[in-house]
């Protein structure tokens, strides 16, 4: 019976006209860099020091960037194969469509829109607006903007400037685009490797650092879920070529080989970046630190050098906003072809990009911005974000079960022992995670399970029967309302966690019993 009902809803989406299509106008290196902006920006320019209070140890810190760089590259691996089996817009809402059917592919392309681009842009733009500020307080002191970027909320201001400005910028076609994103990452790799070479000489030249005493530390074991929930933020970025597979040229042969360069070429900049940090800064002062690519640079380099850091490490994170801008709209453009966003999402302009999509995500990341701090989005963003790439990897070894002679162009090595290994380290992290950091994840939860009344409601509308719509929409914000109060109430109170236990009991009990409803209200609308 549930085969039959993932049949009819495959069927049922495969229906849906397709009237506009994307441009194959991106080569291999447009690809390979749209996965370095994409993976380095804000995780590795702020997350270290946040790691090392988790963990304690340095030397556990190495260990977890490389641990997260290998599932990382496993995760990559897999993307690879269906993403040349399956080269569409959309990334893994795609591949859940075709393996699972209608809901979790709605799931993933919910998450995608409320979290997984619109949260990593406001982030980098958060987190430029810290650097820019330390930049002015070391060269202009007494400045207006100096003195206006020192406080929080003007440095949101700024973040929310540029969220507009690379929207309006984006919305000009994917050509442009795809050339000022070239110049953005290509500026920030040198960068980086100027960055790389300059303090490995001058840190290994200076008697003054004894390198053992660099990486020494007791490890904290309770804290290494979180930590490397972290890490796995920073690498989040490594399956952005696919949610842009249908503008790639030839995406059988350079879907593969961007994913997995991109992906390995940031593993290697990862450890050389933490190794440095680690010889220019003591880690106790290190830890809990927002921007350790700053600490180092002040004192690797001094406070000339520092300041063209500064502005750099700023101007690089611009970058990792501008992919996110990029690439989140192809997939509220393809939840729309396929009648499960709204009509407006899957409009082309006439420069043959999805403005108006473009232009929802901006939204979205200016409420983040409004809401939340650089912290607040990294765990709450870094739980939600673990979810779906599991379940699409576990797709992939149903997929090869299912259709163990379908012709493709690309196969996953070390077949089934790497999609597996994706899947216990990956699922590992978000229960250790949870565990750890339970306001966040449940907060996270309730943005999913919000997802699955909002499917069935989608399903009913399309096939034009509204009753009790505005009842259930305001049922489901309050529900997530209050799953926003609670998290609130324990970040402020953390003896009150059974508030956030109960505001999550209470969505789960509507997302059951609304989601039967409307279930059962579409079967009888499909019969």
């Amino acid at each position: 019976m549930l085969v039959k009902r993932a049949h009819f809803l495959r069927h049922r989406l495969s229906q849906m006209n397709n009237t506009e299509a994307l441009a194959r106008r991106l080569g291999f290196w447009s690809a390979s860099i749209i996965v370095v902006a994409n993976m380095i920006g804000s995780g590795i320019f702020g997350n270290t020091g946040y790691i090392q209070a988790q963990v304690g140890s340095p030397i556990m810190v190495m260990a977890l960037w490389t641990l997260g760089g290998l599932i990382a590259l496993a995760g990559a691996l897999c993307y690879a194969e269906l993403s040349t089996t399956y080269p569409h817009a959309g990334g893994e809402y795609v591949y859940l469509k075709h393996i699972f059917g209608g809901l979790p592919s709605f799931l993933t392309g919910w998450i995608s829109l409320l979290v997984g681009f619109a949260a990593p842009a406001a982030a980098a733009a958060l987190l430029s607006g810290v650097y820019m500020s330390d930049f002015l307080k070391v060269v202009y002191p007494d400045t207006i903007l100096s003195r206006f970027l020192l406080d929080e909320t003007n440095r949101k201001i700024l973040a929310s400037a540029l969220i507009i400005l690379f929207g309006i910028f984006h919305s000009f076609g994917v050509k442009q685009s795809g050339r000022v994103q070239n110049f953005l990452t290509g500026s920030k790799i040198i960068v980086i490797i100027l960055f790389a070479v300059g303090g490995l000489t001058l840190a290994h030249r200076n008697p003054g650092i004894p390198i053992h005493q660099a990486f020494s530390g007791a490890v904290k074991p309770e804290g290494l879920g979180v930590g490397l929930m972290f890490v796995m933020f920073a690498y989040s970025g490594w399956n952005a070529a696919s949610y842009l597979a249908e503008e790639i040229k030839q995406p059988e042969k350079n879907l593969p080989r961007s994913l997995i360069a991109g992906t390995l070429f940031t593993i290697i900049i990862y450890l050389v970046m933490n190794y440095i940090y680690y010889l220019a800064v003591p880690a106790t002062e290190l830890a809990g630190k927002p921007d350790p690519a700053a600490q180092a640079a002040n004192h690797l380099f001094g406070e000339k050098t520092n300041r063209i850091f500064h502005v750099a490490f700023s101007f690089m994170l611009l970058s990792t906003l501008s992919a996110c801008v990029m690439i989140g709209p192809r997939v509220y453009y393809a939840m729309s072809r396929d009648g499960l966003f709204f009509k407006f999402a899957g409009q082309l302009s006439h420069t043959g990009v999805p403005v108006r999509s473009i232009f929802v995500q901006c939204f979205i990341s200016l409420l983040y911005i409004l809401l939340g701090t650089y912290e607040d989005i990294q765990t709450y963003m870094g739980f939600s974000l673990s979810l779906f790439p599991v379940l699409t990897v576990f797709g992939l070894i149903l997929h090869r079960k299912r259709f163990p002679k379908l012709e493709r162009a690309y196969k996953s090595p070390l077949f089934p022992f790497l999609p597996i290994m994706f899947i216990l380290l990956s699922g590992l992290i978000v229960l250790t995670s949870y565990l750890d950091r339970p306001r966040e994840g449940n907060f996270a939860l309730s943005v999913v399970l919000a997802g699955v009344p909002m499917y069935y409601l989608w399903m009913r509308l399309r096939a034009g029967n509204s009753t009790h719509l505005l009842a259930l929409i305001t049922l489901q914000v309050l529900c997530v309302l209050a799953a926003g109060v609670a998290y609130h109430v324990l970040k402020y109170n953390p003896d009150a966690l059974h508030m956030s236990l109960a505001a999550l009991g209470v969505e789960v009990i509507s997302v059951a019993v609304f989601s039967y409803w409307l279930r059962r209200q579409y079967q009888s609308l499909a019969r």
